[in-house]
């Protein structure tokens, strides 16, 4: 009877046990060699949730966050994500393969600030461009290690976060077995007010004129030594939405303009650094 039943099934049948199988397949590792999938940083979940076979943290590899210890509203925070891969290859596959996911919670595991990947190609915004997790891309497969920033709010900033990063050293076998997955965390606390105030390394900008910004405006650098200076505007949210090419600079004082024609109104931040440091400076844009 079963035989008959299945030889009698519709063409159109065939098609929907056909859909339900695929369905219920789990995703291949390949399904995410471009990246993972949004909150698999370690908070709750992490990449053994498709990458199956061992706990996480089980193998004798590892992950390592390098930031700061401090942060202040509205200043970018580097962050330097490392995945020490020791998996061994599948001799059938691709050569070992290495991936990551970084998330900022506050302490109720809410994301906190975003993410400034400065045009990398080797990692990519997890959540179709929200600036809540980083992952890697394609291109970063081959690498172990990544470093980007986080910008926290400039106002409402909590007390403390936390980094969350997972990362997969995969073995390059294109399917989800024989990965070994490993999660870290690191805690930031909000800066005091003396730990706010600059060292006293030369390095000023003075203040912004005209303010707010409607068109261009400028500021003074002043350097103690001649040097390269790179500078940025940055949006709340941390994108970059102006990059001032590098440029070598006298000691002393010497001007940096700022470009705000077409930005939308708000508040931005211009970002100036220089081998002695680096120094923030608001803008206001408005029309």
């Amino acid at each position: 009877m079963t035989s008959f039943l299945l030889r009698g099934l519709p063409l159109a049948g065939g098609a929907v046990l056909a859909a339900l199988f695929v369905l219920v397949q789990p995703p291949t590792a390949r399904s995410y060699h471009t990246g993972a999938p949004p909150a698999f940083d370690g908070f709750q979940d992490n990449c053994t949730a498709c990458h199956i076979g061992a706990d996480a943290n089980s193998g004798d590899g590892g992950i390592e966050i390098v930031a700061p210890e401090t942060y202040v509203p509205g200043e970018p925070v580097e962050i330097t994500v490392r995945v020490t891969n020791t998996t061994t290859p599948d001799p059938n596959g691709v050569g070992s393969r290495t991936g990551f996911e970084v998330g900022v919670r506050d302490g109720a595991g809410t994301p906190v600030g975003s993410f400034d990947l400065g045009g990398a190609t080797t990692m990519r915004l997890a959540n179709n461009g929200s600036a809540d997790w980083v992952t890697h891309t394609a291109d970063g497969l081959g690498q172990s290690e990544w470093t980007f920033s986080w910008v926290p709010p400039a106002s409402g900033a909590p007390p403390a976060v936390t980094i969350y990063a997972a990362g997969n050293a995969a073995n390059g076998n294109q399917i989800p077995s024989g990965d070994l997955i490993y999660t870290a965390t690191d805690d930031l606390t909000l800066a005091t007010a003396a730990e706010t105030t600059p060292e006293d390394d030369g390095l000023r900008l003075g203040p912004l004129a005209p303010s707010p910004v409607r068109a261009r405006a400028g500021l003074t650098l002043t350097l103690p030594e001649p040097a390269t200076v790179v500078a940025r505007l940055v949006d709340a949210r941390g994108r970059t939405v102006r990059q001032l090419p590098a440029s070598a600079r006298p000691a002393g004082d010497s001007r940096v303009e700022v470009d705000a024609f077409g930005l939308a109104p708000g508040l931005y931040f211009l970002v100036v650094e220089a081998p002695m440091g680096r120094r923030t400076a608001s803008v206001v844009v408005s029309r």
